[in-house]
């Protein structure tokens, strides 16, 4: 199965439509996130909101911010929306590779789009660069467990074919504690939002 496809006019959609779609309401993910540190790396960082988010709350000082994304469209948007800061968007795919550390890495709403393959070749990733915090969320069905620990939903933005990939909180959290050694994971907050599916958090600390 191939990457979801973020073209132009998905992305025109998402912008327009972002207080209607379920699972937009990451306001407590970028709160935690925005207390847990002084230095920001937003993978996935799609139409830069969290770093709107920072501006709203530091103004323009006291943090450094990088957000990537493999997506040309997201980064364009992004870039657009805050023309005084184009550097701090760049097209990068991480499941390739990571460029920095940071106190706080944030993975908003990535992993919904990673299949199982590619999830793990980020977390390797992650394990590789200095951080204090990593926050990222998934989303989850009551049903699934060790034993049948993913399901990927076919959905359709624009015409476009999409997947989501729904999985077991636990499963996830074995994996992370395989892949990044000694880091303390914890659960944060649940969210309910559709056909029983819930958005988690899972906060990663590094001692």
């Amino acid at each position: 199965m191939e990457h979801n496809n973020w073209t132009t006019p998905v992305v025109e959609k998402l912008d327009s439509d972002w207080t209607k779609l379920a699972g937009a309401d990451t306001r407590t993910t970028f709160e935690l996130a925005e207390r847990s540190g002084d230095s920001f790396l937003d993978v996935g960082c799609g139409l830069g909101r969290f770093y709107g988010y920072l501006k709203e709350r530091r103004g323009t000082e006291g943090f450094t911010y990088l957000g990537l994304d493999s997506s040309r469209a997201m980064v364009e948007k992004a870039r657009e929306k805050y023309p005084d800061e184009p550097q701090l968007f760049l097209q990068h795919d991480a499941v390739e590779s990571l460029l920095c550390g940071a106190d706080v890495v944030l993975c908003n709403e990535v992993f919904i789009h990673l299949l199982p393959e590619s999830q793990i070749r980020l977390l390797a990733n992650l394990s590789e660069i200095e951080w204090k915090r990593a926050i990222i969320t998934i989303q989850t069905k009551p049903e699934l467990s060790l034993l049948l620990p993913f399901e990927v939903q076919s959905v359709s933005l624009k015409g476009q074919p999409f997947y989501n990939v729904i999985q077991s909180a636990d499963s996830f959290k074995a994996q992370v504690r395989n892949i990044i050694k000694g880091a303390t994971i914890a659960e944060g907050q649940r969210r309910p939002l559709v056909e029983d599916v819930e958005r988690v958090e899972i906060v990663v600390d590094r001692g």
